[in-house]
């Protein structure tokens, strides 16, 4: 049996005999039912994305059936029933899966009202977010199945008479009682029992509104007495439904913060920009480190001036305690302060003025002659007569 959802088109599935192995998706697991019930350990609830960035500001978070229940054990008995509507849990459970969710709870109907106004809702009910059922698989300790339940099919809609107007809610009852997974949750699961005889009932995950539907029917006899689940993807059928966030640079996985397998956002700065951001910082860096060598330096100078002030100081204190007083002694005038004349015995020579005489050249040594032109042009160039012929050799 699987119920499904009218407002996602989801078709429900009940058959006698036998099963619709398309309605099982994956692992199944089979526990004995008691008195007509189907009684199962629940071993904890936790907050998922199937694909995809988060609503919220971690991917998955565990620990939400015992959170703020320090009676509670390990693991809580359930008990899966079609004919209740809601999914009956611990106050104290319903209260740690709210307080995850913008929701708000009314007393007069002991349901979570959807505050659909926060843009949070539109996120968790449209993105690939579920909420996970851990469950004791075969009844055993040490194995386990899931059973996702996307917000899509948590997003329930109150009508008349209950509201007056139609009123979207979060379909989790706080129960003093022993818990009970109603319709609400197998609106995502697939349900079945062989009464004859193996004297157990099955739990499997149901697929999403993207499933083909055709049916599949498997027999349920003596010779075949279990379940058996499809290979099929429980993602895949709800591919087209879900819109999927955009993944973040960093999340918080099982509520605490760890760095994500997506490549972080570019910071807008340029690589130019980065790289006067790193010059400019090793050179403020080099700046920081001259001037604390100046003041140290300085410091030490101050500190030898203050020493050799200091020694001095003592040396004149002990010379007044043994009653003695440095002499100042001034140098005599005589041995460092003569001044010094030249002898004026001491000739002085000048350079006799025949030693620099200037010499002309005068007009009677060499004449100045005029070229004649009249000579120049004895040497040519000539012109032959117009009659002269120029005999060459060889010719005749």
């Amino acid at each position: 049996m699987h119920i499904g959802s009218a407002s996602l088109g989801i078709p429900g599935s009940l058959h006698l005999g036998g099963y619709d192995q398309s309605r099982v998706i994956g692992d199944v697991s089979a526990q004995s039912y008691n008195s007509g019930s189907f009684p199962i350990e629940l071993f904890d609830i936790n907050l998922g994305v199937a694909e995809g960035g988060s609503a919220w500001s971690y991917s998955n978070k565990t620990g939400l059936l015992g959170q703020g229940n320090s009676s509670m054990t390990s693991s809580l008995t359930v008990i899966v029933d079609p004919t209740n509507p809601y999914i009956y849990l611990p106050q104290s459970s319903c209260d740690a899966i709210a307080a995850e969710l913008p929701v708000t709870y009314q007393p007069d109907y002991g349901l979570y009202f959807w505050d659909i106004s926060d843009p949070q809702y539109k996120k968790i009910v449209t993105s690939p977010s579920y909420l996970a059922f851990r469950f004791s698989k075969n009844s055993l300790n040490n194995e386990d199945i899931t059973i996702k339940v996307p917000f899509a099919l948590l997003n329930l809609t109150l009508e008349a008479p209950l509201v007056e107007t139609p009123t979207q809610y979060f379909p989790c009852m706080a129960t003093n009682s022993t818990p009970v997974l109603g319709r609400a949750f197998l609106q995502a699961a697939f349900v079945g029992v062989n009464w004859l005889h193996s004297g157990k009932w099955f739990l499997a995950q149901a697929p999403g509104p993207d499933a083909s539907f055709i049916v599949n029917t498997a027999t349920m006899d003596e010779s075949n007495p279990s379940v058996s689940g499809s290979s099929s993807s429980w993602e895949d059928t709800w591919k087209r439904q879900w819109v999927a966030l955009p993944k973040a640079s960093t999340d918080t996985r099982n509520g605490t913060d760890s760095p994500s397998d997506t490549i972080a956002p570019d910071t807008g700065l340029s690589t130019t920009a980065k790289v006067g951001i790193i010059v400019g910082s090793a050179i403020g860096g080099a700046l920081t480190l001259a001037m604390i060598c100046g003041c140290w330096i300085r410091r030490r100078r101050r500190q030898r001036q203050n020493s050799t002030d200091e020694d001095i100081d003592a040396m004149l204190n002990e010379n007044n305690k043994n009653g003695s007083q440095p002499e100042l002694v001034e140098a005599p005038v005589s041995e460092w302060k003569q001044l010094h004349e030249l002898d004026p015995d001491l000739q002085r020579y000048e350079m006799a003025s025949w030693q620099n005489q200037v010499y002309e050249l005068g007009p009677e040594k060499k004449p100045i002659f005029e070229l004649d032109h009249k000579r120049r042009s004895q040497f040519g160039p000539f012109e032959l007569p117009e009659r002269s012929s120029v005999s060459r050799p060889g010719f005749i």
